[in-house]
């Protein structure tokens, strides 16, 4: 039985969309996973609409990730509840589901390969159904190699065939959820768009990259502004996480396909060299109505330097404030770059921010300023 929010989005009924939110402040058994999973197969829908991909269901399982870790108080699960509810109401999208019912037990010979002769041939069914079969053999093999296939897409793509389905391969496909072949057929959908290198099943297809200095490819995926130098910079948060996942290949992540991507972009030194001081010489917020007042788009500068030295200070409360805030911001015309950029920039910061703290430092800066700018145009 689906649950009042599921109708409501399914419906497009905003105002039963906000009533049941509201009411959520006089419940104590709801959680913000159990509305993300609720939701996920409408997320899912979106996949073949305006972008190619999955933004929404990305965005939606990010939250997820933080909920679950506990770095979500109640308020501002509440508040991410609300915004994935709207906009997932406010979109349209085409339904698209998939199920493995019916398929052969007895093994196919050759799933894999095949499936990529039939993905070059741009056969979705019939790459589907090997897919499937191959998922069934040897389902970590599957999705190395799906992950690997998207890489090659990268430059057609702004990243989106590897950054938009890593979360929904690692939280949805290899876990089996109940949406796991809906999922898996919208990534088939979506890698016959594109051919892919012949050698991409190869072994050693990352490490035949040679060596790159991945702390000079950070700092040049932060540096500068806009939608594609954001990209940059989320592309290397995936690649970061897809490395020190158990779904890594053999032969690497291929980070010579995103520094070739990534291209001779010049680091933005001047910000890099600033990022200590934006962090250490603003004052930390002690309370959320402190974060809340502080934070305004028009003094971005002030505002990054305030996230920053709250980070700095406790950064379980700063991250619970930033997306918090940014969720008093949504509107119709929401982009889910705005919590996308933002959490892969965090991640980034809490997990090597003891190597290299100015370029975490200058991906968050990066991640801020984007949200700032479109906020302001709207």
């Amino acid at each position: 039985m689906r649950s009042t929010i599921y109708h409501a989005v399914r419906s497009r009924n905003r105002d039963l969309v906000e009533d049941y939110i509201s009411s959520l402040r006089k419940m104590d058994e709801w959680s913000l996973v159990s509305i993300i999973d609720e939701l996920t197969p409408l997320a899912l829908m979106e996949s073949n609409l305006k972008y190619g991909s999955f933004h929404r269901i990305k965005m939606a399982l990010f939250l997820r990730r933080l909920a679950v870790r506990g770095l979500l108080s109640k308020e501002t699960e509440r508040e991410m509840a609300r915004l994935v509810s709207l906009d997932l109401a406010d979109r349209e999208w085409v339904c698209i589901s998939g199920s493995r019912q019916g398929l052969k037990r007895e093994p196919v010979e050759d799933a894999l390969d095949t499936m990529v002769i039939e993905l070059d041939n741009g056969n979705a069914h019939n790459a589907y159904y090997y897919a499937l079969s191959s998922l069934q053999q040897d389902g970590d093999r599957l999705l190395q190699e799906l992950l690997k296939l998207g890489t090659t897409a990268i430059p057609d793509t702004l990243g989106h065939s590897i950054s938009c389905f890593w979360p929904v391969v690692e939280d949805i496909i290899y876990t089996d959820q109940a949406s796991a072949d809906s999922a898996l057929l919208s990534y088939i959908l979506y890698l016959c768009r594109y051919s892919h290198d012949e050698d991409v099943l190869s072994e050693g297809f990352g490490s035949a990259k040679g060596e790159k200095d991945l702390d000079d490819l950070l700092v040049r995926c932060a540096s500068g502004e806009g939608i594609v130098n954001l990209h940059h910079m989320i592309t290397f948060y995936i690649g970061a996480a897809w490395e020190r996942s158990s779904l890594c290949p053999e032969g690497g992540v291929p980070w010579g396909l995103i520094e070739d991507w990534v291209g001779d972009k010049e680091t933005d030194q001047g910000r890099y060299d600033g990022m200590e001081e934006m962090a250490t010489s603003g004052e930390a917020a002690e309370t959320y109505e402190d974060f809340a007042e502080r934070f305004t788009l028009d003094e971005i500068d002030e505002s990054v330097s305030l996230l920053l030295s709250s980070l700095e200070q406790d950064p379980e409360s700063a991250i619970d404030w930033i997306f918090r805030t940014y969720g008093s911001y949504y509107s119709p015309e929401w982009d889910p770059h705005y919590i996308t950029g933002l959490y892969c920039a965090l991640e980034l910061y809490l997990q090597t921010r003891e190597t290299d703290r100015s370029a975490t430092l200058m991906a968050i800066d990066q991640a801020v300023r984007y949200f700032a700018q479109r906020i302001r145009e709207k």
